[in-house]
């Protein structure tokens, strides 16, 4: 009776596992998603200026190797809001021309800040003009 009890336990788990290796859903739950936002300005002897129209691109989920790539700009008072971007490590790249970051981050290239996102993230940029 117990070598039955064994056997049927042990088919009873091989299914459970064959069905949860079969299955559509992921392995690891969807990244949870936020918004980074802040301020765009120029550095001035005078303090930071806000700077329209810059451009910006966030990299995020690399992680699981989606690459969620979100877009924004920024407004008159050069502030942006970009939504969606995956918690974990993100990447933001600006793009003004005649201007460049005043501190590029370790492990980007061109005008890029890499930022640990956990939650809404304020994040402000100073840019050099050139």
């Amino acid at each position: 009776m117990n070598t039955k009890c064994v056997v049927t336990v042990a088919v009873s788990v091989c299914l459970v596992f064959t069905m949860a290796c079969n299955s559509d859903t992921p392995v690891s739950p969807t990244p949870s998603k936020h918004i980074v936002s802040g301020v765009i300005s120029e550095a001035t002897p005078n303090g930071p200026t806000p700077l329209a129209g810059v451009s910006l691109d966030v990299t995020s989920c690399i992680r699981d190797n989606t690459n969620n790539s979100t877009s924004a700009s920024t407004d008159a008072s050069g502030a942006y809001r970009a939504a969606d971007v995956c918690a974990g490590v993100a990447y933001i790249w600006v793009y003004k021309p005649g201007y460049t970051t005043r501190r590029p981050s370790v492990g980007c290239d061109g005008d890029c800040f890499k930022l640990t996102v956990d939650g809404d993230t304020h994040f402000d940029i100073e840019l050099l003009r050139q």
